[in-house]
């Protein structure tokens, strides 16, 4: 929303469980309701420095995604231990 934070965006940001951000405007009528109901307002005057805080948000609440990516793949054709190695294999197709 446009303007200044106010007590009903307190109680939205609360129903959503999310973080208020206030870019070069004051939320003093706010200042109350979100300490009551422990929602963090992020206001900042440098924009800079409010994208480097949403950042920080969005790693916090997104969950680490990882991807198993193949590249290649082996046949066992005989197992035997060297140094390096513990199997003999041929690729199949890949790197």
């Amino acid at each position: 929303a446009v303007g200044p934070v106010t007590t009903a965006d307190v109680d939205l940001a609360d129903a959503c469980g999310a973080v208020i951000c206030a870019f070069n405007v004051k939320y003093a009528d706010a200042t109350v309701a979100s300490r009551v109901k422990g929602i963090k307002v992020l206001s900042h005057t440098v924009i800079y420095h409010m994208l480097d805080d949403i950042g920080k948000e969005i790693e916090k609440a997104a969950p680490m995604v990882k991807q198993e990516v193949v590249i290649g793949e082996g046949e066992i054709l005989q197992v035997f231990n060297l140094n390096t190695r513990k199997s003999g294999e041929y690729v199949v197709a890949g790197l």
